[in-house]
């Protein structure tokens, strides 16, 4: 394993422990324009940072690898990331130099605060990060233009303040040592208050160091956002995704198109429609705006596969080992990979529930010779439980922008519900639902009893519903002939 690799599982086994903080809610914050607070800054004593001032503009906001035009990318032009870089580009210094070192941040918080330099500080590095982004507010000052709208969802909280510090990190047990999301602790406000700047309280934060690569700052960002991170520890479960989503890392790619479409309340990826006959089809890669992934159910209504065209010839995707198609496992109970059974689970060669396989030789194609996946192939469809799954897909072909699959078999579903001589399916459903059977309305109801839609049905003998708009969950539909009504439940 190199270097950068080792390092790269050191911060993430750290991050783990930050990956369950309360952050606002990030929905509103995925589309349009999200302005980012970023501030440099360097210890007092630190030397400046090693890159000009027009460097880092164009590490986040530049028109081509940079975050901007990632997130742009992923999005599909849906959010607009916009950094907002302190000191401005008037100062004759790169980075604010904060008032104390990085083991001592204000010594006269509640008396025993430790003094000075060479104390062990861990057990209050919540306390240095409040007051060393209140020092960082107050050498802001004046110079945020008061027009650009650090608060796009109106909470009274600035939507992302975000810190760099110089250097690579410290040594454990060394002040602010690691990359992390966070909030500011009922500790230092209780004592010493709310931070505002320009009105809005500064309450999320994140910090990121001079020296952090590109993707370490995307994942971060899709984190603040609400995408939990992947990254497990080989030595206790399988890797769930590998290289193939950012947030397993340590390349930046695109994150899996699952992903982008739940955790992005589908605002970055439209569809995933359903596959549910035998049949040729044709995806174009997932940087793409449309007809980017598929899904086919499986036997257990709790889990599904997605399959979508990975193209390592695009900018984004550069960093991954090869093109084809990719087939992944999603159990909708589960959120990211904390616990054994993870979300989504990247079939791989010679890969099982409990052996690793080879993550880099997941793609299927033609190119490779793996063009093939079935209860006969490696590796073989099969649910989190080791139940093999009686999919068969062939002739997996990359044909210059395209890939194209046959489809030759998919699971006897039990996502059929049946009653009094009519069907709803799918069920779980990534859009349409089909109903047949005489009825004459059709009511939609979220959990709560609320009244999402209502549609009068004609004597058709399918109708069909649309809920491809709403978020992930599970709905109630009702539907009545006269005077009877009969409810069941959909999951989207």
């Amino acid at each position: 394993m190199n270097k950068t690799k080792c390092i790269f599982l050191l911060i993430f086994s750290v991050l783990l422990s930050f990956s369950n903080v309360n952050l606002k809610a990030q929905s509103g914050l995925l589309s349009g324009d999200l302005n980012r607070v970023v501030v440099l800054a360097r210890y007092n004593g630190d030397p400046e940072f090693e890159q000009p001032r027009s460097y880092y503009d164009n590490f986040y906001n530049g028109q081509d690898s940079s975050l901007k035009s990632y997130f742009n990318a992923i999005s599909n032009g849906k959010l607009n990331v916009n950094s907002f870089l302190f000191p401005t580009e008037s100062s004759p210094s790169v980075s604010y130099e904060l008032n104390y070192c990085f083991y001592c941040y204000d010594s006269t918080w509640s008396k025993d605060f430790p003094s000075c330099k060479g104390k062990d500080i861990s057990s209050l590095s919540d306390v240095s990060i409040g007051f060393i982004i209140k020092d960082l507010v107050s050498k802001i000052g004046a110079d945020l233009d008061p027009t650009i709208n650090i608060d796009k969802d109106n909470d009274g909280i600035v939507d992302n303040f975000v810190i760099v510090l110089r250097g690579s990190g410290r040594g454990l047990n060394q002040g602010v040592y690691t990359p992390q999301n966070g909030v500011i602790s009922d500790r230092y406000t209780t004592t010493n208050g709310l931070i505002t700047l320009n009105g809005k309280v500064v309450k999320n934060y994140t910090i990121v160091y001079e020296r952090n690569s590109l993707a370490t700052n995307c994942r971060f960002l899709l984190n603040y956002l609400g995408f939990p991170y992947l990254y497990r520890k080989q030595s206790t479960y399988p890797r769930p995704v590998g290289v193939w989503d950012p947030m397993d890392g340590p390349e930046l790619t695109y994150p899996l198109v699952y992903n982008r479409w739940k955790y992005s309340t589908g605002q970055w990826v439209d569809n995933i429609p359903i596959i549910d006959k035998a049949g040729v089809y044709t995806l174009n890669s997932s940087n793409k705006v449309s007809n980017n992934g598929y899904r086919i159910n499986s036997t257990d209504p709790n889990e599904f596969f997605i399959l979508e065209y990975r193209d390592n010839s695009t900018v984004y995707d550069s960093n991954l080992p090869e093109s084809g198609l990719i087939v992944y496992r999603v159990n909708n109970l589960q959120t990211g990979s904390i616990n054994e059974i993870p979300e989504c689970y990247v079939f791989r060669t010679d890969g099982t529930v409990t052996i690793p396989g080879e993550l880099e030789s997941a793609a299927f194609s033609n190119i490779n010779g793996r063009f093939s996946f079935n209860a006969t192939s490696n590796p073989t469809p099969f649910l989190s439980s080791g139940v093999t799954q009686d999919i068969s897909i062939s002739g997996i072909s990359i044909e210059g922008q395209t890939l194209t699959f046959n489809v030759d078999n998919i699971p006897t579903a039990t996502n059929v519900i049946k009653a009094d001589g009519s069907e709803i399916y799918p069920n779980p459903t990534s859009g349409l639902i089909h109903i047949s059977g005489d009825y004459d309305q059709i009511t939609l109801f979220d959990i709560s009893g609320k009244r999402l839609l209502v549609k009068n049905m004609s004597m058709e003998s399918t109708k069909t519903i649309d809920i491809s708009d709403l978020n992930a969950g599970v709905y109630i539909l009702e539907l009545k002939k006269g005077n009877d009504t009969r409810r069941v439940k959909i999951m989207r």
